[in-house]
């Protein structure tokens, strides 16, 4: 039984993040820049839809690049920041992480020194502005049967005219190992959340049996960090030994080991 435990908690760790993300950001200071978007998919993607949002600075002239070039998907685009991708041959984008697109554009000038916030809208429907009476559409990634995917795309500030960008958010989630580790008697662990959503993280000690639960609450996409003080649920002491934690959150599930010394 003990075995079994430790296989399943220890077969892999996934992330099912279905994001985008400006990663970089060429911008010559004199009215022209490209934001070269990352991606993060847990699965095929056969299309894509979204509007570029970055306060009406930002005017698009054209898309390619990335993995939407190579996989021969066709790409077409407004001056408003709206660009619509898919095959005509059937291909799709992998499952993983890379390069998706590269957006180029124009600026004005006058706004140089602004700080922007360029993301996508991505759920009309609880936004509540006038963006939702608009032709703005909501970022849509759709799999192999043309549905859609829950997916997010996740915003980043721009400075206008020195290509400074400030990523706001995670691009992906993660466990970061416990420090210190050996531990006594508290440690500190990372994580990011890349998507809203439900959010555990346990201990449980090497028989599988639950000692503590840390965390067990929604969260918003950020970085956060959790301390355990080797203590139970009954707030007793721990015996000194080898423990695992797992977070838990969306399809991403990772498990780490720490060691309790006395």
């Amino acid at each position: 039984m003990r075995n079994m435990f430790l296989t399943l908690m220890f077969a892999g760790s996934l992330f099912a993040a279905n994001t985008l993300h400006v990663s970089s950001v060429t911008d010559d200071g004199a009215g022209n820049v490209s934001f070269t978007l990352g991606y993060n998919f847990d699965v095929e993607v056969a299309g894509f839809q979204f509007d570029l949002l970055s306060d009406g600075v930002f005017m698009l002239d054209a898309a390619d690049g990335g993995a939407c070039t190579d996989s021969g998907f066709m790409v077409s685009t407004n001056e408003s920041g709206r660009v619509i991708g898919f095959s005509l041959t059937g291909a799709t984008i992998a499952a993983g992480m890379g390069d998706f697109i590269t957006l180029s554009g124009t600026y004005d000038v006058a706004s140089a020194g602004t700080v922007v916030s360029v993301s996508a809208l991505e759920d009309c429907e609880s936004d509540g502005d006038a963006a939702c009476d608009s032709d703005d559409t909501r970022m849509v990634l759709s799999d192999t049967g043309a549905a859609a995917l829950e997916s997010s795309f996740i915003s980043s500030s721009w400075t206008v005219g020195d290509g400074t960008l400030d990523n706001e958010q995670p691009v992906e989630f993660s466990l970061s190992a416990n420090y210190p580790n050996p531990f006594n008697p508290t440690t500190t662990i990372d994580y990011s959340i890349a998507t809203a959503g439900d959010v555990s993280i346990v201990v449980y000690d090497m028989m599988g049996r639950e000692v503590r639960s840390l965390v067990a609450d929604f969260a918003t996409p950020g970085s956060y960090s959790v301390v355990w003080d080797a203590t139970n649920n009954e707030g007793l002491s721990v015996a000194a030994g080898m423990y695992v934690y797992k977070m838990i959150s969306s399809d991403f599930v990772e498990v780490n080991k720490m060691l309790l010394v006395k």
